[in-house]
Formats: C-alpha cells, structure tokens, sequence
C-alpha cells in the first residue's frame, strides 16, 4: 500500500515539475504517455495490495454463560396402556417429523407438550440423584475475539500496520458479545422412563 502512495505522489511532482519548465506544454504527448504508465502501475500495485492483502487476525468463539431461560417440571404420561410405571417421555413420529412427547405442569394443570429433535437442539439426560424430572431451556452467551496473529509490515501495508501497531501476536485486538440465537432443550429424566413409539392419538 505505502508504494501506491509514493507512485501518486511521485506521478504529482512529475506533472507539477514538467508544468513548471514547459517541457509538459512541449512534449504533451510523451507526458501523457508516462503519466498513463503510472498511472497503470498505481492502479496494478493498488489491486494487486487488495487481492493479495494477507489476514492479519483470527477469530476466536469463546463461551461465556449459559443462561436458564426457563425450567419445566415434567410428570408422569397419563396413557398407562403406553407407559407401564413410571414412564415420564415419549419418543414417536408425526407426518415425518420425529417428536418426544412429554406432560409438563402449569399453573392451569397438566398440559400435553412436544419438542423435536430435527427442528431444535434437544439432548436427553439421565437423573442420577433425586432431582425432579425436566426440561430446561437455555441459551448461550458467547465473545467473538479477532487475535492477531501476524504483525503487518510498515511498506507492505501501512494502513494495517498503522491499525495495529501498539499489538503483539497473540493479543487481542477486538471483541463482541453476543448471544446465540438458538436455545437448548436439556430433558432430564430418570433412566427406563421413556416409552418408544408413543402413540399421540391416544392423547
């Protein structure tokens, strides 16, 4: 990038010199011709600076918190003809979409829910201890970190160099939070307590 800048400013001293000693007004044509030349050659040097412009950073995800959006106390399926004992999930398709089946408790009593694993991130564990079985929905918050991994040199590229000047390699030279836009279904359950191929029209 620093050799476009010094070829303009040398085409500018070229036309500024050759004005002010007539040999511009003379020999119009040869000035032309030279000032067309480097005027390519700017415009090559500059494209071939952009093209060939090396990434001077990486980018680098780094989990923050998983939040608790909200949590869900699931009971018993109510089809004792499906679930013998103390069956809690329900594992069956509809119209080509594969569902578990599950019974949470609101405040107007039990309502019949559903959740996929092909439309949402959903994982399934087993309770080891006495906690209560659930599902939790959680998001995660993440920081995205542009760390430099190469010093840029003062004449191949001055403008990076000038924009990272005062990092090493290795330090961070930028970072944004975000928060992921997808949530997360943990289904908490105890182990042998989920019935295979639940018929929902039972329901």
């Amino acid at each position: 990038m620093i050799w476009a800048v010094i070829a303009v400013v040398f085409l500018v001293i070229f036309l500024v010199v050759g004005a002010k000693t007539g040999i511009l007004r003379n020999n119009y044509a040869l000035y032309a011709l030279v000032a067309l030349w480097i005027l390519a050659a700017v415009t090559f040097i500059f494209m071939l600076t952009i093209c060939c412009e090396p990434t001077y950073t990486e980018l680098k995800i780094v989990p923050e918190a998983v939040e608790t959006v909200s949590v869900q106390r699931i009971m018993a399926l109510q089809d004792t003809a499906q679930a013998h004992g103390r069956s809690f999930l329900g594992t069956g398709t509809y119209q080509g979409t594969m569902y578990y089946y599950y019974y949470i408790e609101t405040e107007e009593g039990y309502t019949f829910n559903k959740i996929s694993p092909e439309n949402e991130t959903v994982f399934i564990k087993y309770i080891q201890d006495n906690s209560v079985p659930r599902i939790e929905k959680t998001v995660e918050h993440k920081r995205l970190q542009w760390i430099l991994k190469k010093e840029p040199s003062f004449w191949r590229d001055f403008f990076a160099w000038r924009q990272y000047k005062e990092y090493s390699v290795g330090d961070i030279c930028e970072e944004h939070s975000f928060t992921s836009s997808k949530f997360v279904y943990t289904i908490y359950v105890p182990e042998g307590s989920i019935v295979e191929k639940y018929d929902i029209d039972l329901q």
